[in-house]
């Protein structure tokens, strides 16, 4: 895999290099929630959805459909108002079918907060299905923790597809 990094955000310079492999409309698309946690130091399994800060993330995946062809470009996560403590840890990881994108994935280990990336340029393209942002949550000794997820892509449209619909608009405009 090329042009892989992890990182916390602000370290992102020359942020502008980017390469996109693939034409496209650029989406964005946020995920939020209390990620449930165990006091007892425990792992805990949800999935972030839209439901904001305010509001527990569910334990059950949310399915978000898309149709079309999409390539994930890069994962944001923000942990704000929490540290985690020494020996607990925060996965966050995109899910594609209930499959995990290869490398879509940030980690919180002890001390850490604030807003993770992680991007990859040459990432797989994905076709029709649901996304999820899947949680893992252990040793936090709370009862939960407020996380946001976005995530970058692109709706790939190939040039047969492009040719196509220029086609189609040539023709409704009487061209």
């Amino acid at each position: 895999m090329s042009d892989v990094k992890v990182e916390p955000l602000g370290r992102r310079r020359g942020h502008k290099e980017r390469k996109l492999r693939s034409i496209g409309q650029m989406i964005f698309t946020k995920w939020s929630g209390l990620a449930p946690a165990s006091l007892d130091g425990g792992s805990v399994v949800s999935y972030l959805a839209d439901v904001g800060l305010q509001l527990a993330a569910p334990t059950t995946p949310t399915n978000y459909p898309f149709h079309g062809t999409h390539q994930p470009v890069s994962l944001t996560v923000n942990l704000s108002g929490f540290t985690v403590p020494p020996g607990g840890s925060i996965t966050v990881e995109l899910l594609n079918n209930g499959n995990q994108v290869p490398g879509f994935e940030v980690t919180y280990g002890p001390g850490q907060t604030g807003i993770l990336f992680f991007e990859d340029d040459a990432a797989k393209q994905v076709t029709d299905g649901v996304f999820d942002i899947r949680v893992t949550t252990s040793g936090l000794g709370v009862a939960s923790v407020p996380l946001s997820a976005t995530v970058q892509g692109i709706v790939v449209i190939s040039a047969i597809g492009l040719l196509a619909s220029l086609f189609r608009t040539l023709i409704s405009q009487g061209g």
